[in-house]
């Protein structure tokens, strides 16, 4: 039993990479860091590290970060990104309790 947690773990990390990878390359144009104190965008980088975080974020069902997308694109890449970890862990439920 404990061999079949290997499988789901090693997926959500490759997850984790890939879309961590794809926000990085969508960058600048699709997400920005939240608002100053002044309301005006603060005009940072997305590095890869804030890609990381935010897709370890997401995948972790928290959803928070500094970061957020901008565009309808984006977005829906996140949602893809949710619906990929809220199915994986309700058949990872499903399989561990049966």
């Amino acid at each position: 039993m404990l061999k079949d947690i290997y499988k789901p773990v090693i997926f959500h990390f490759v997850i984790i990479l890939v879309f961590s990878l794809i926000y990085y390359g969508l960058g600048d144009k699709y997400f920005a860091h939240d608002l100053t104190d002044k309301g005006e965008q603060s005009g940072r980088r997305i590095e890869y590290l804030d890609s990381l975080y935010f897709t370890s974020s997401i995948q972790a069902g928290v959803g928070l970060s500094s970061i957020h997308p901008l565009k309808n694109e984006s977005k829906s890449i996140v949602c893809i990104q949710l619906f990929l970890m809220i199915t994986t862990n309700v058949i990872l439920l499903f399989a561990f309790t049966m």
